[in-house]
């Protein structure tokens, strides 16, 4: 099975209880054991440098406001990952459910049809459209995870985000590249316009400052668990 950031994947009922004893929090481990009866998904997050310790892999799951907003740490054994890998859900089959004034809506779906390329839905619209619990609330991103072919594409997705010019909800979010490497789109446009020197690139490894394009293949985007 090969993980990547932001991929969500399904626990056995043994990996629910390694998950669920890992915490002493009482709401913590009421969170998990209601999850885990949804057979809702946990979130593939950084690994460390280290990559997979001990065969363990590093999940997470976000609870919404009403139990706490809460980022809850796990670490499950690979082999208690079931092999439905899935996704955040596409922008596609999601927009017109989501609770978007009207003219976002109407002027992002121009951008992804006219642009071309993969665009999801994930953090509080995300988790929602997962579970159908109340994660959004008043002032609450939009977290678009967007999967450009190459750097130039990439240039003309910001390009298109800032010209739409919306400003409720809030646009973040993340260029998701082939080989795995993830970045900041706000912090692209500024690193491509020449107002940073350097820009964060998010890695299953951990996070690197790099300088050039070159330097984006240089960590590990993905592991295989056994």
């Amino acid at each position: 099975m090969e993980l990547r950031r932001h991929g969500l994947v399904r626990l056995t009922v043994a990996g629910w209880r390694q998950a669920i004893e890992q915490h002493d929090d009482v709401l913590v481990r009421q969170s998990l054991v209601h999850w885990s009866s949804r057979d809702w998904p946990a979130v593939v997050t950084t690994q460390g440098r280290g990559g997979v310790h001990g065969a363990a892999v590093a999940l997470g799951v976000a609870t919404p406001p009403a139990w706490g907003l809460r980022r809850i740490p796990l670490r499950v054994a690979g082999t208690e990952l079931r092999r439905d890998v899935d996704e955040f859900p596409l922008w596609s089959t999601c927009a017109d459910t989501l609770a978007l004034p009207e003219r976002a809506r109407a002027v992002l779906g121009n951008a992804f049809a006219m642009l071309g390329g993969t665009a999801r839905v994930y953090g509080s619209f995300g988790w929602q459209q997962l579970t159908g619990l109340a994660y959004v609330r008043p002032g609450s991103d939009l977290d678009l995870l967007l999967e450009p072919v190459d750097a130039l594409h990439a240039d003309r997705l910001c390009a298109a985000l800032l010209a739409a010019n919306i400003a409720e909800p809030r646009l973040d979010g993340e260029l998701c590249f082939d080989d795995g490497s993830a970045v900041a789109w706000r912090e692209w446009a500024a690193w491509r316009a020449g107002r940073a020197a350097g820009i964060v690139v998010k890695r299953l490894d951990g996070p690197l400052l790099v300088s050039d394009l070159a330097s984006f293949g240089t960590a590990p985007a993905s592991l295989a668990t056994a």
